[in-house]
């Protein structure tokens, strides 16, 4: 027998047994995620230094990980933070105060006001939840059977106090989402409370980590973002395209998470994590995020990802129109939700302990 041979043999056998070793001690089961390249880092996505420049931080050193921000009517400040509080801030001074604990261990996600003046948070652990000074009500926990993992994002009707939501996954915590995240499986879902039935429905399930959500300026499509496919879907609630979805912007250069409407016909995307070419070639091999998690090198991986911010404006067809940035990441690492107000642009994260601030006059 030729020695060539003999070592072909002894390569091949050498893989099959590493593949095998590291199925069986992998916890994920990730399917193979063959994604279109990202646009071209040119026109309203070339390079800038924006947010790097015009940062400015709130609550410095008291707001662990401020995924999300909405502003009252009398311009208070409500941000869900990863110590249990969601905290206010007061316009004038920045001055932060605790204002409801939903208790240790739980880390508030998606904020956005009701139609009275409530707070609907999405508690990842919890479900959907109307929250005031005095009173924290569970609106949901499950929808058509299926208990809810990861409630995330919410957008709230104007019209008839709808709330739509999403759950993120349907087979992981918050806790353990990274998983969710490298499997790449559609277990996402785009959910509608109605409030004068109080009944959950599934408008869109098969969605890759679903995440932010954001409702049009006639409220009659609503935009959703799944992270793991860099794109956001659009979903149509009146018209003749009414229960369709459709394609709303895709290709985008990192991974979006919050979506939000600054109320001018303009919709602001935080880009989460950066998406570099080895990334989406790691994405196509379950074998290698499998090895990953098995060597505890996941976390790592993801990590490097979240170290650079970007912001992405687009028109409510879906054209993209600029890009803030902050490509060293010395101001604000990573950004979870860009939310306007007014002249105001507040920067969500989920790796530093202030809110980002951004006089948007100073940007144009």
């Amino acid at each position: 027998m030729e020695l060539w041979f003999v070592l072909v043999v002894a390569v091949a056998i050498a893989i099959a047994a590493s593949y095998k070793a590291v199925d069986r001690y992998s916890t994920i089961r990730p399917l193979p995620l063959l994604l279109s390249p990202p646009v071209p880092l040119i026109g309203p996505f070339a390079p800038n230094s924006l947010l790097l420049t015009h940062l400015h931080r709130i609550g410095d050193g008291l707001l662990p990980s401020p995924e999300d921000v909405v502003v009252d009517a009398q311009g208070f400040l409500f941000v869900g933070c990863s110590d249990g509080w969601i905290k206010r801030i007061h316009p004038k001074s920045d001055f932060v105060e605790d204002w409801v604990f939903l208790g240790a261990g739980h880390s508030p996600l998606g904020l956005v006001l009701g139609r009275h003046g409530e707070l609907i948070v999405c508690d990842p652990d919890v479900g959907l939840l109307n929250v005031t000074k005095d009173k924290v009500e569970v609106l949901s926990q499950e929808a058509e059977g299926v208990k809810f993992m990861l409630t995330d994002a919410a957008a709230v009707s104007m019209e008839d106090g709808s709330i739509y939501f999403t759950d993120a996954t349907d087979k992981y915590p918050f806790a353990h989402h990274i998983n969710d995240l490298m499997e790449a499986r559609p277990n996402g879902r785009l959910l509608k409370y109605d409030e004068v039935t109080r009944i959950t429905t599934v408008l869109m399930d098969h969605l890759y980590f679903a995440n932010g959500v954001v409702l049009s300026s006639n409220e009659d499509f609503l935009v959703v973002c799944e992270t793991v496919m860099a794109r956001c879907q659009r979903y149509w609630l009146k018209g003749e395209k009414k229960g369709r979805f459709e394609i709303f912007i895709d290709r985008l250069p990192a991974y979006p998470d919050n979506i939000k409407s600054d109320g001018k016909g303009q919709f602001w995307i935080a880009l989460v994590g950066a998406r570099p070419f080895y990334m989406d070639w790691a994405m196509r091999s379950p074998f290698l995020k499998q090895l990953q998690q098995v060597l505890g090198l996941t976390d790592v991986f993801l990590k490097r990802l979240n170290k650079r911010a970007l912001v992405l404006t687009v028109t409510e067809d879906g054209e993209p129109l600029r890009t803030l940035a902050d490509p060293t990441g010395d101001a604000i690492k990573s950004v979870t939700t860009a939310y306007v107000v007014g002249d105001n642009l507040y920067l969500g994260n989920l790796g530093e302990n202030f809110l980002g601030h951004v006089k948007l006059n100073k940007t144009i």
